[in-house]
């Protein structure tokens, strides 16, 4: 699992279907984050109704971290840094030069972003 799940919000916006579809994924999915589960033994596993699962997987597919077309469903990547920094810079949160251009970032300059972000000197 990746930390971006947390930190970049996915649980504050998803709901717990949604996250139990997710971790299902997950867990069953092959090396290229394919699984061939159908709907009903979807909602067996989940325990909850059609209806349901099908609000979840549409939030999944909503939000990026999955793929569906009957009866295949893909558990995609989290979107690279450069397109977090870009969601971040939309949102207004400033993050340091080093963030914007993708590349590493030591702990310094992150704080060092922070602190200049919160209006603090560097």
């Amino acid at each position: 699992m990746d930390q971006r799940l947390v930190r970049d919000g996915y649980f504050e916006r998803l709901d717990v279907y949604s996250l139990a579809l997710y971790l299902f994924l997950l867990t069953v999915s092959n090396a290229d984050g394919l699984s061939w589960y159908c709907e009903e033994r979807l909602c067996r596993e989940l325990g909850c109704e059609l209806s349901l699962l099908r609000s979840a997987h549409s939030e999944l597919c909503s939000a990026g971290l999955i793929a569906w077309k009957r009866p295949l469903y893909q558990v995609l990547g989290l979107e690279p840094l450069s397109e977090v920094a870009s969601e971040a810079i939309s949102r207004n949160i400033k993050p340091s030069g080093a963030c914007r251009n993708a590349g590493p970032v030591s702990i310094g300059e992150v704080l060092r972003g922070m602190v200049a972000t919160e209006g603090g000197a560097q």
